[in-house]
Order: C-alpha cells, then structure tokens, then sequence
C-alpha cells in the first residue's frame, strides 16, 4: 500500500542519476569527504552500471542520514563502509541498492523494531538531519524499502533497495513530470 499517496506528498522529482554523484554528496554532506574525520576509516564501493531513475536530492538525504548515524554510533573510532550499485536481478528487474555498514555500538533487536523508526525518536544529541522515518518515507515513496540488520555491540548495517527504474506507466509519468514542471 504504499505508492501515490506517499509520493505525491513528496513531491519526487525524477530524473536519471548515477550512484557515484549520490555517494559523493553524501559523503561530502555528512563531513566524511578525503577523511576530515580522522577517526573514521570510510571505505566506498560504487558499482557503476547504469544510471538510477530517482530523486537524486532525496536519496542523497537518505544516505548523508544512514552516514551521520553510522558515524555517531562509534564510540570514539571506527569503520564506515558504503556500498552502492545497480543490481540486476534474474526476473530482469534492476534495483539500485545502497548499504551502510559500521562497526559501531549497535541496537537491541527491540530498539530496531519499536523506535528505530518513530518520527522524533532520536538517540542523537542535537537531533540534526531527517531521521529514519523521513528515510523510509523517501524510500518507500521510490517503491523501495530499508532494512536494518543490527547487533548490539558489533554495528549495524542498514540497506535500502529500490527499483532502479519504475515499472510500467510510472516511467512514462516520471519522463512526463521530469521535463514539466519548475524545479
């Protein structure tokens, strides 16, 4: 059930985009750009195959807030991978799938599914940035979703996967409202 009514709100703004331009923002967006965080170690890994059909600006939000989490959730030093790429599956279907992983403090299995994603709940200080509720928002509203896989004392790793392309009339809608429309 999720689909017009979420993205219209939302207001998607589609247009082709390569994962490298949404990583590279977003990391330079989250402060992680040629280490300035000296006690982060960020690994990338961009799979370049294929343009993405999204709203580049809202998934490079989703992804400075998977960072900005990732990084907060280190005590004191740590590791940071990205990894992000066009997936092509056997039924033909091509999704694009973002992947944060840190080896930070990490969440009970009870915090993932009861607060993670509350709007407002917040375990940051100065509760900055979208929150997890506004990122599935913008990702379900692509018709894709986030997981979490997490271990208290060993990270977290979150993924967001969504369809490379929309399926059917939505392609000609998005080509329609992509060339239409002010900015």
């Amino acid at each position: 059930h999720h689909g017009a009514g979420v993205a219209r709100t939302l207001d998607l703004r589609l247009a082709p985009c390569a994962p490298r331009e949404i990583v590279d923002a977003a990391v330079a967006d989250a402060g992680l750009a040629g280490g300035i965080d000296p006690t982060v170690r960020l690994d990338v890994v961009v799979h370049d195959c294929g343009e993405v059909l999204a709203d580049r600006r809202q998934l490079t939000r989703v992804l400075v807030n998977l960072l900005t989490n990732a990084r907060e959730s280190l005590d004191g030093r740590g590791h940071v991978e990205v990894e992000a790429g066009v997936r092509h599956e056997p039924s033909g279907a091509a999704r694009f799938e973002m992947k944060v992983t840190d080896d930070g403090r990490g969440m009970s299995e009870e915090f993932v599914r009861t607060r993670l994603f509350r709007p407002f709940s917040t375990t940051k200080k100065n509760g900055l940035g979208i929150g997890l509720a506004q990122c599935r928002t913008i990702v379900e509203a692509h018709g894709g979703r986030i997981e979490v896989r997490s271990r208290p004392g060993a990270g977290t790793t979150f993924t967001v996967s969504i369809p490379a392309a929309p399926a059917g009339p939505a392609r000609a809608e998005a080509a329609a409202s992509a060339t239409g429309g002010n900015a």
